[in-house]
């Protein structure tokens, strides 16, 4: 689990920005939620993350507080990977070290990296450039 504020998406998976998570009320976190041609539409959440609808069963539009940097298979990849990284085509990369950003790519000038295929990554944040993770302390190879 990530803190409300960390969230990125909706459980629908719609891209939400988080403003405040001290607000007063039932629905103290405030952020927007991206609406296509409307653009970012205020909205409010709980501190749990359920939307202010007030649905009982749960909505498509409560927060996503799931990490999906947990379902990234690294028992699967090079022991040469550090991060990973998918780009503005889908396609995700391994890394020996950590990419830049820049423009709509990501930059691995001198950078050891291989593309990862045939193995099942996680779909991560709806934003391409929020889908980097580094290989966890635990998981790392000696």
């Amino acid at each position: 689990m990530i803190d409300v504020k960390d969230a990125t998406q909706t459980k629908g998976g719609t891209p939400v920005r988080i403003y405040a998570t001290d607000g007063g009320g039932h629905y103290p976190v405030h952020g927007a939620i991206w609406k296509g041609s409307e653009g970012w539409v205020l909205s409010a959440w709980a501190k749990s993350g359920s939307d202010s609808s007030d649905s009982l069963f749960g909505s498509p539009k409560d927060l996503d507080l799931t990490d999906w940097r947990d379902h990234i298979p690294w028992h699967c990849l090079r022991d040469e990977i550090e991060w990973v990284a998918r780009d503005l085509d889908g396609d995700w990369y391994g890394y020996n070290q950590r990419p830049r950003q820049r423009y709509s790519a990501w930059w691995f000038e001198d950078l050891g990296y291989w593309r990862i295929h045939g193995v099942k990554m996680p779909d991560g944040p709806s934003c391409w450039w929020e889908a980097i993770a580094q290989r966890p302390e635990e998981r790392r190879v000696e």
